[in-house]
Formats: C-alpha cells, structure tokens, sequence
C-alpha cells in the first residue's frame, strides 16, 4: 500500500515547487524509465534460468531492445554534448 500513498503524494510536491522544475523532473524520470525497462527486459527475459528457453527473447525483441536502449543513449550523448557546448561558448 505503500505506493498508494507515493502516487498520492509525490504530484502534490508540485504545489510546493516552481512548475518548470516539476515539469523537468517528470521528463527526466520519463526518458529514464524506457531504457530502464529495455535493460530490465534483456536481462530478466534473456536468462533461460529464470524462465527457460520456451520464453527467452526472440532475435526481433531483443534487437528492439537493444535499439531502444541505443536510441535513448545516443539522445542523451547529443543533449550533454549541447549542454557543455553551449555552457563554454
């Protein structure tokens, strides 16, 4: 029941804080969680010890996967890159 209460409460925590802030906090744990979940994916059902080999990633789901999780990299490499550029222009 714990997470009820988070639910509840974490988007109440916007009242107390500017709106960009909030905005920015959600868009980071928004971009965060699909590579989080890709790498979970690989890693969970990939391992025929935990689920045997009738239920393992096929070829297709683990090279979506694995773009995924690249995608999102490359995005993040491309917005540090712009960040640090920009701060020592």
């Amino acid at each position: 029941r714990w997470f009820l209460y988070g639910i509840a409460s974490i988007p109440a925590l916007g009242l107390w804080m500017k709106f960009e802030l909030a905005q920015l906090v959600y868009a980071v744990f928004g971009a965060l969680f699909i590579p989080f979940l890709s790498g979970a994916l690989l890693v969970m059902n990939g391992n025929k010890q935990l689920i045997g080999m009738r239920h393992r990633n096929s070829p297709l789901t683990v090279a979506t996967l694995v773009f995924a999780i690249v995608f999102f990299a490359a995005l993040a490499a491309e917005t540090l890159r712009n960040i640090f550029t920009s701060a020592f222009l």
